[in-house]
């Protein structure tokens, strides 16, 4: 399937397809799904229609998991969760409508920033009656992170993408499922146990980040830095302790306990509070956004992220690797352990079949010449990674999964860039020259949705330094989400072809070829590399030196020097190789390939004034040469 065949119905065809809709605009569309804001004409009001694309309804898979989000979310009826209104297949195509919610997911809101205490409690304690409403219907959601929480005007939050929930009573094995960082440990190591209480550890970790600020970045243990609130520290350490059982004993113990001593109505100010990292504490503040910006780009995530379910996919046949299941009258599981295969016993050596003896009187035949037998060549043996993939429908699915991260990835990508772009243009109709062309030179620079890297500080003024780090802070966080993903590929890549060799008896090649198969991926980047390549990105740089152009010297040594902007200095009239450097301080250094003390030099007003290597003071201006 080609990626230019993935696209999302136009808002006009979608609206024939149903007319008791008034399709108004795309939203957002991923590499599986789209979702629209839309008019139910029959109540005159507002919805956000969910669509899986053309490409992946007639998938059963993709399917059932679309199925369970609506059936999940049908069931359950409550203020802090994403209402469904309607499910539903037009040509082959299956949609989701439901409540639609102008604001924007907790994770724009606040992310890498701490807010105020009261507020995050709030916040919390919203999310725990939600899931607690959700738990008594027997329904846990699997997935509790700040992107999956949508946040009204008012900041009442709104839990949505139940794509990945599953009924407590369910029999399907466990899945590798969830978002490292707000998974549960026990997750990792068993599956099944993803149930009320690893959501609750979920939400454990967001209040951690809402209160620090700290982004848990794919980390697969529970977070450990303080906040400074002493009752808070317990309670989020409680919530989120590596052990199941010394938790709160529910999510609504755990908004009980949030309740106590909180004014969450007022959502004030807590007295006392430290914050420990760089920023302060503030108000939250839920942007609104129009039809056709990005208010419910939340709700497309178990449709647009390839994350749990992508592991999903890959490990979706794990009850099938250790033998056949059987049902005992019970209801419980059993695996059938694969049959016993009898010991064949010690190699025999099968000597070659001696010549026929003569036969007497047959002259002619004793004197032929008796022909060496006939000796087939052995197969000269392969190493193990030559060795054919022992499950080729794994490493395609595998290519497919990496493929689908890499495209987020760059879309993401691609956003953060036109963030920084219209920052940039803002700020270069209010800056000065030199700012200007500095801007001017930072937007030529950008390349492949990349922020170039700044060298210096001259020039650089404070706003426009902030808004380059957010940017860069934004892509390191998209890179390391995607390197998550990619780990979370391959560790149940590795796991099913493991657990499928260590159940293999029938075939006595398999079982290599599937452990070869498996030791390829011990090197992530390598085997993502070998799987889908992708070209090395080179950052872009760019110097805010504002320091090449020409030069005239008073050291008494040379008089002309030609400052390129790629950091090369042509010392006109001598064969020195000689570079220059803008430092983070905005001072310069020229440095000589024979490692001759560099000279430094600070701005001085429009030159620059220094010494030279031998102590002489020196200084450069603007030349006209």
């Amino acid at each position: 399937m080609s990626d230019n065949s993935l696209h999302a119905p136009s808002p006009e065809y979608l609206g024939e397809l149903l007319p008791q809709y008034g399709i108004e605009s795309l939203i957002a569309q991923g590499g599986m799904g789209a979702v629209y804001k839309a008019s139910q004409l029959s109540l005159d009001r507002h919805v956000a229609i969910k669509v899986l694309l053309y490409e992946f309804g007639g998938d059963a898979e993709f399917r059932e998991s679309f199925t369970t989000e609506a059936k999940a979310m049908a069931r359950l009826n409550h203020p802090n969760l994403i209402g469904v209104f309607d499910y539903g297949t037009v040509e082959g195509m299956p949609y989701i409508v439901m409540e639609y919610v102008n604001g924007q997911s907790l994770h724009e809101a606040a992310w890498n920033q701490a807010i105020q205490p009261s507020q995050a409690v709030a916040i919390v304690k919203g999310i725990c009656d939600g899931l607690a409403h959700a738990h008594r219907h027997d329904i846990v959601h699997r997935d509790i992170k700040p992107s999956n929480i949508l946040l009204t005007p008012e900041a009442m939050p709104k839990i949505a993408d139940f794509g990945l929930a599953r009924a407590t009573d369910s029999d399907k094995s466990g899945l590798v499922m969830g978002t490292p960082g707000y998974t549960a440990p026990e997750v990792f190591q068993d599956p099944n146990q993803a149930g009320p209480l690893a959501d609750l550890y979920s939400v454990g970790v967001i209040l951690h980040q809402l209160l620090t600020g700290i982004d848990p970045a794919g980390s697969m243990g529970p977070p450990t830095q303080a906040t400074g609130n002493l009752r808070l520290d317990a309670i989020w350490r409680k919530a989120t302790h590596i052990d199941a059982a010394q938790r709160y004993p529910s999510v609504a113990a755990l908004a009980a306990d949030l309740g106590k001593g909180f004014d969450i109505k007022s959502a004030g100010p807590v007295a006392n509070r430290r914050v420990p990292s760089a920023q302060s504490a503030r108000p939250i503040r839920v942007e609104t956004v129009s039809g056709g910006g990005g208010a419910m780009k939340l709700v497309v995530i178990s449709v647009l992220a390839v994350g749990g379910f992508l592991a999903y996919r890959i490990m979706q046949d794990h009850k099938k690797l250790a033998g056949e299941v059987g049902t005992e009258a019970n209801g419980t599981e059993q695996v059938a352990p694969p049959a016993p295969v009898p010991y064949p016993g010690p190699p025999v050596r099968i000597e070659p079949a001696p010549p026929p003896e003569p036969v007497p009187g047959d002259v002619a035949k004793q004197d032929e010449p008796v022909p060496p037998p006939v000796v087939e060549p052995k197969p000269e043996e392969k190493p193990a990674a030559d060795l054919p993939p022992g499950d080729p429908e794994l490493r395609t699915r595998a290519i497919g999964l990496i493929a689908d991260s890499r495209k987020k990835r760059d879309k993401e990508l691609a956003e953060n860039v036109r963030s920084l772009r219209s920052d940039l243009a803002g700020r270069a109709r209010a800056a000065k020259t030199d700012e200007a062309s500095l801007i001017g030179r930072i937007e030529q620079e950008i390349a492949d949705d990349r922020v170039p890297i700044i060298v210096g500080a001259q020039g650089v003024g404070d706003r426009l330094a902030a808004s380059i780090k957010l940017a860069h802070t934004k892509e390191d966080s998209i890179d390391a989400g995607h390197r998550s993903d990619l780990t979370r590929i391959r560790d149940a890549y590795v796991t099913r072809l493991k657990a499928r060799a260590a159940a293999e008896t029938a075939d006595p090649t398999l079982k290599p070829r599937l452990l070869a198969q498996a030791d390829q991926a011990a090197d992530l980047d390598a085997w993502v590399q070998s799987l889908v390549p992708e070209p090395k990105w080179v950052p872009r740089r760019v110097s805010a030196g504002g320091f090449a152009g020409k030069w005239t010297s008073n050291d008494n040594r040379t008089n002309h020097w030609l400052a390129h902007p790629d950091g090369r200095l042509e010392v006109v009239g001598t064969t020195w190789d000689v570079h220059w450097v803008m430092l983070d301080d905005g001072s310069l250094e020229v440095r000589f390939a024979d490692k001759k003390k560099p000279y430094k030099f600070t701005r001085d007003g429009d030159g620059w004034t220094g010494k030279t290597s031998f102590g002489q003071p020196a200084s450069l201006t603007r030349g006209d040469w």
